[in-house]
């Protein structure tokens, strides 16, 4: 890698420390002005399509539409990658082909700098690793989006291509998408999966501090003399000569001691003087500072709340087809509309795996190739409710949000379901909407 002056092709200086890993320096000889003409032996074959395997076509960028990002593209030509100057230009004259990867691709530059000359390789958009390793070329975003366009809108292979050419966009083959939508699955099942836990997170916090909020202010409520600048009153179990006393010191206070509550300003020293059996002396007294009674703040999660242990959830589940002979179905937990109605858990139940049957019906007696196995559940599509609601019912009680009151229909199979095989006993509620049906039947 040459060493020049900003902006300059200055004098040679060769640092061997600051060539890339593996690369070896060759002397191509003296140039007509008499300075040496060095060259990376492995960055001149990486530009040769001969040698990489690599299918560059120098006309095809001429012709069709690109999906290119301004920002990556611009930031692969500020400067060249091997004599680090730029920015490299991208004109007829500089762009020597292109290899097209779908809807994502390169463009092969050439550097401006007669002592270079060398090929960048400038990609049109952003890219990303499916898995950790650096093995092999990443794959680009837009392919992984199309994916999720077929699981979300586009639908099949066939509907893609034909949404492509429309477009004047090269067309991809059906392998090729079906693999770019398995991706995107993977992506979205993830993102689905750490977007439900944070929503039951969230709505159990919420429902327990409501709740205990609820129990500080009927527990206020029910208790007597409060002292305000400690925070306590006397116990229920207190002496009556206790009462007796704080009773009488109460009625000897002038009402300008008072704090605007009704309670003392300095009630903590008026409790001690009773308990030591000593007069109370106001010269020693020190103003206490005001407390309000209504405090807003709600409880911290450490402090559990005695009246439920779990939170509210309404579930229900369809079926993929009517008539309970469905062969997939999806089951939904979903929390109060007051916080936040976020679906906190979705269990999928899948009666038989695809990819098994066509394996047993078109290559009978041969090996099933590696792939997911999604078959999870054995018996009816009726007894597919019962089972998703208890497997979710566990999952979240694992997760540390446990679910104490189920709102749904009248069927009370999953009741029995997650008493007898989990042990544990929930509450039923009726949602408003059915309800209304079973009224108006």
């Amino acid at each position: 890698m040459r060493i020049v002056k900003p902006g300059q092709f200055g004098e040679e200086h060769w640092h061997l420390h600051s060539k890339p890993p593996g690369c070896t320096l060759v002397v191509l000889g003296k140039s007509e002005d008499g300075h040496s003409q060095k060259q990376c032996s492995t960055l001149m074959n990486s530009t040769s399509s001969e040698d990489t395997g690599i299918d560059v076509n120098d006309q095809s960028w001429k012709e069709g539409r690109r999906i290119v990002e301004f920002g990556i593209l611009l930031s692969h030509v500020q400067y060249c990658k091997f004599c680090r100057l730029g920015p490299v230009p991208l004109t007829y004259r500089t762009v020597v082909g292109e290899l097209q990867k779908g809807l994502g691709g390169y463009l092969y530059a050439r550097c401006e700098n007669p002592d270079c000359e060398q090929i960048n390789r400038v990609p049109y958009g952003s890219m990303h690793r499916v898995s950790e390793s650096r093995k092999g070329m990443p794959c680009f975003t837009a392919k992984t989006k199309l994916g999720t366009a077929m699981i979300d809108s586009l639908g099949g292979a066939d509907r893609v291509n034909n949404f492509l050419s429309v477009l004047n966009l090269k067309p991809i083959s059906q392998k090729n998408l079906k693999v770019m939508e398995k991706r995107a699955g993977d992506f979205v099942e993830s993102v689905a999966k750490s977007s439900t836990e944070i929503a039951a997170k969230n709505s159990f916090q919420l429902e327990m501090e409501d709740i205990g909020y609820e129990e500080s202010a009927e527990a206020q409520k029910a208790m007597g003399e409060e002292i305000d600048d400690l925070g306590i009153s006397l116990l229920d179990d207190a002496s009556p000569s206790i009462q007796k006393l704080l009773h009488q010191r109460t009625v000897m206070t002038p009402e300008s001691e008072r704090s605007e509550l009704g309670q003392f300003k300095d009630s903590a020293s008026i409790l001690s003087s009773i308990l030591k059996d000593k007069p109370h002396d106001r010269k020693k007294k020190r103003k206490a500072p005001h407390y309000n009674l209504k405090c807003k703040k709600r409880l911290m999660s450490e402090f559990p709340t005695k009246t439920r242990q779990g939170m509210s959830c309404a579930v229900d589940t369809a079926w993929h087809k009517r008539g309970f002979d469905s062969l997939t179905s999806h089951t939904f937990f979903m929390s109060k509309a007051k916080y936040g109605k976020k679906v906190v858990k979705t269990v999928v139940g899948h009666r038989t795996c695809g990819t098994c049957k066509w394996w047993q019906r078109n290559r009978p007696g041969q090996k099933i190739r590696k792939h997911r196995y999604v078959h999870n559940h054995t018996g009816s599509a009726r007894l597919m409710e019962s089972v998703s609601g208890v497997q979710g019912i566990k999952d979240l009680k694992d997760s540390g949000t446990p679910v104490e009151i189920l709102e749904g229909d009248g069927d009370n199979t999953m009741i029995s379901r997650i008493k007898h095989d989990l042990g544990i006993t929930m509450k039923k509620r009726l949602d408003r909407n059915h309800v209304v049906k079973n009224v108006g039947k």
